[in-house]
């Protein structure tokens, strides 16, 4: 198999559906170029006819992936798309074949995936979900309860915990808290998520969930004055940290402590946006700004990620340093870049941020103008439009940054085509 099948089979297992759609657009007969490439597009009559003539192919890893047939079909970027019933018709000749529904292949960075992650997890489609747990895929395989967590429509998820899957250790209920969605909270706090409960309120707090989502774990049994031993805080304390009263009042009317450390105070202040509270707490305590320069400095990073522009500014006149490094080694910049906030990239580079500071991963994607190709793709879309990272990436070319070869190809295809036209202009 030549180059461009090899990449059109890539690029449909490796959720591009634009770059996948785009090859075929260029060359239709990429379609033709192999059982890969019928596997991943839903060609049954290809798959059967394959079979028919070798039915030991079901269970032989092959392709450009070198992987088994059925994973192609489950993690196949059509799924969920037009070309479902014909990646249901090959899935089931597979099985009838003899293909195993638990089908795996080795991730370099996260182990083992299964065919059933790619339906139930990455496409989130259930009839395919269905199928792989009728013919006797494992539920509990590590990662399909939690990925299914992120779709908003909790069929998969359904399935799977009326399969058996267990909640308590698979992350899920913390995962849940990285959208607000009270129903899927409420989904997995009526199947026993166990010991997960216990720390799920301090992380619900951190991610600002609604009272509702708040309410619904307190009532679940998860314990108001909960201790986090690394930061030393509690879930009232925190929501004080993080500026929100409510939660904390909330808390309080369901046994919480009302104690907040003392750095805490002042970054709850921060995060408020109450610059007079600020000034007040530091002309009070000045260690605690000392305090928050030092040991908390990621604050800054937390605030950029958050597109907590009160914070940001706030935080900046305390002194904290604009090249602070947190998740990844990216700093502030890096990450208001990654979620396209224009406005807070605009704020860090007018105080100085470094527009060409490199941070994992490593070129072309390690600057911030890299954050932003990757994080147009990639990062949650919630309140943001393609169009923002657009407006991020021209905020940093007009800064600096340049445009490095790869980049377009890690990004939406939008921000993909002003790349490509902005490389042009160093040609």
């Amino acid at each position: 198999m030549g180059a461009l099948p090899n990449a059109l089979v890539v690029q449909a297992t490796d959720g591009r559906l634009d770059h996948a759609q785009a090859l075929l657009e260029a060359d239709p007969q990429l379609a033709h170029s192999g059982l890969d490439a019928a596997l991943v597009l839903g060609d049954v009559a290809v798959v059967r006819g394959a079979l028919e003539r070798d039915s030991t192919l079901a269970t032989r890893p092959l392709g450009a992936r070198g992987w088994l047939p059925l994973l192609y079909v489950t993690h196949s970027v059509f799924l969920g798309g037009e070309r479902t019933d014909g990646l249901l018709d090959c899935a089931r000749v597979l099985l009838e074949a003899g293909a195993d529904p638990d089908s795996s292949w080795q991730h370099p960075e996260f182990g083992s995936l299964g065919a059933l992650y790619g339906a139930a997890g990455v496409a989130h489609e259930p009839r395919m979900t269905a199928l792989l747990l009728q013919a006797g895929a494992n539920p509990d395989d590590d990662e399909s309860v939690y990925h299914a967590t992120e779709s908003a429509d909790h069929t998969c998820l359904r399935l799977l915990l009326d399969a058996g899957a267990c909640v308590e250790g698979t992350n899920a209920l913390a995962h849940a808290f990285d959208r607000e969605d009270p129903a899927l909270v409420a989904l997995l706090l009526a199947h026993d998520p166990g010991r997960d409960l216990e720390r799920s309120l301090l992380w619900a707090v951190y991610r600002e969930r609604s009272l509702e989502v708040i309410r619904l774990l307190v009532e679940a049994g998860a314990d108001p004055n909960a201790y986090d031993t690394r930061n030393d805080r509690t879930p009232y304390g925190l929501a004080l940290r993080m500026g929100r009263p409510d939660l904390a009042e909330l808390l309080a009317e369901h046994g919480a402590r009302r104690e907040i450390g003392p750095v805490d105070e002042l970054l709850g202040a921060c995060f408020a946006g109450d610059r007079a509270a600020v000034d007040a707490l530091i002309r009070e305590h000045p260690d605690r700004a000392e305090r928050v320069r030092g040991e908390f400095a990621d604050a800054l990073v937390e605030a950029a990620s958050e597109r907590k522009a009160g914070a940001l500014e706030l935080l900046l006149d305390l002194g904290v340093a604009i090249q602070t490094r947190g998740q990844l080694g990216g700093t502030p910049l890096h990450h208001a870049a990654w979620n396209g906030w224009v406005a807070g990239v605009e704020l860090l580079l007018a105080r100085g941020a470094d527009p060409l500071a490199e941070a994992a991963p490593a070129p072309p994607g390690g600057s911030p103008l890299g954050w932003t190709a990757h994080g147009s793709y990639q990062a949650p879309r919630e309140g943001v439009t393609g169009g923002e990272h657009v407006r991020a990436a021209e905020r940093l070319v007009a800064a600096g940054a340049r445009v490095e070869a790869g980049m377009a190809d890690m990004a939406s295809e939008e921000l993909a085509e002003w790349l490509r036209e902005r490389a042009k202009c160093y040609k």
